[in-house]
């Protein structure tokens, strides 16, 4: 009957749809790997960095990474784009292959504030869907115990030294990367003593709701 035809049909199409959103699942899957592929894993030496990533969906925009430039120094960088899902994810994948390729012409890697004007310009907004992306870039250098950095919208780095209970914020106020033209990011330094330890995050990691629907500060 035709009742019968008609139930055969929205089954079908049930299925299919079940199908296609497995799929979906399945290739959303595989670029979380994907991109979780493209972080390089915990250290111990020069200096031990161990980190954890939990995104709010399967696909996310944040990435990290770090490198030594040379036999003294090494870089370091979180950054986070606008959004989530694949397009998100896309653009931090295509930047942190950029900075671990180090494929910025004529930019010195060990000078945070030309990196981040380098993919200020590199990276702006009306080509990528208007998407934007904070960051933290840093350089340490070994002999000195120099940290050099530099911001770009991001939420600031909590330096604790030792034996001390109160963070030390390295925070900048340079805008995200990408937002508009800037070519005068700034960078701060400090020397970081023996046994520090350093929290490098992305806002996902204190943004939380509350019960009573406020949302936690950076400051709580």
């Amino acid at each position: 009957s035709k009742g019968f035809l008609l139930l055969l049909e929205r089954n079908a199409l049930f299925a299919k749809i079940k199908d296609s959103e497995k799929h979906l699942a399945e290739e959303m899957n595989a670029g979380a790997k994907y991109v979780m592929s493209l972080m390089p894993p915990p250290i111990d030496k020069p200096i031990s960095i161990k980190w954890r990533f939990l995104p709010m969906v399967t696909l996310g925009g944040d990435s990290l990474g770090y490198f030594p430039l040379d036999e003294d120094r090494f870089a370091m960088y979180l950054l986070d784009v606008t959004g989530h899902g694949l397009a998100s994810a896309l653009l931090g994948v295509t930047v942190s292959n950029v900075l671990n390729a180090r494929a910025l012409p004529s930019v010195d890697f060990g000078n945070p504030s030309q990196v981040l004007s380098a993919l200020n310009r590199s990276f702006k907004m009306d080509d990528h869907g208007e998407r934007t992306f904070t960051m933290w870039y840093g350089v340490f250098e070994h002999k000195t115990r120099k940290l050099t950095w530099s911001g770009g919208g991001h939420p600031s780095a909590l330096l604790f030294k030792p034996n001390v209970t109160t963070p030390v914020e390295l925070g900048s106020d340079n805008p995200g990367c990408g937002m508009f033209e800037w070519d005068d990011f700034t960078q701060d330094e400090i020397i970081v003593p023996a046994n520090s330890r350093m929290f490098l995050f992305s806002d996902g990691a204190f943004e939380i709701h509350k019960r009573d629907g406020q949302t936690w500060t950076f400051r709580e």
